[in-house]
């Protein structure tokens, strides 16, 4: 009777591990199929040149969108006029060199 008992909850832990195995693959394979569907009916929609041409966006992208750009212009003019000065003033030591030389 001791040794029936042992192998009880050994065979209940691999039933519920079967369980949750059955339960996650259908809900997979409910996924998978629900997604085919989706990707079918996106796929069976007429392709119109315009629906190419006219990105749609909503209002918080654009903002970001027009913040990326004014950040990366500010960026590049800085850059630029860093570079202009260190020139400027490699420029004049250059001068002052030369016209010590003599």
């Amino acid at each position: 009777m001791a040794r029936h008992f042992r192998r009880g909850p050994s065979r209940l832990l691999w039933f519920v591990i079967g369980g949750i195995s059955v339960s996650w693959w259908m809900k997979a394979k409910e996924r998978r199929a629900t997604e085919w569907a989706e990707w079918k009916a996106i796929a069976s929609q007429p392709y119109t040149q315009q629906q190419a041409q006219k990105p749609v966006r909503s209002n918080d992208v654009n903002v970001m969108a027009e913040q990326g750009r004014e950040s990366a212009s500010k960026l590049v003019d800085e850059t630029i006029e860093g570079a202009l000065s260190a020139l400027d003033t490699l420029r004049a030591k250059l001068e002052e060199r030369q016209a010590a030389r003599g």
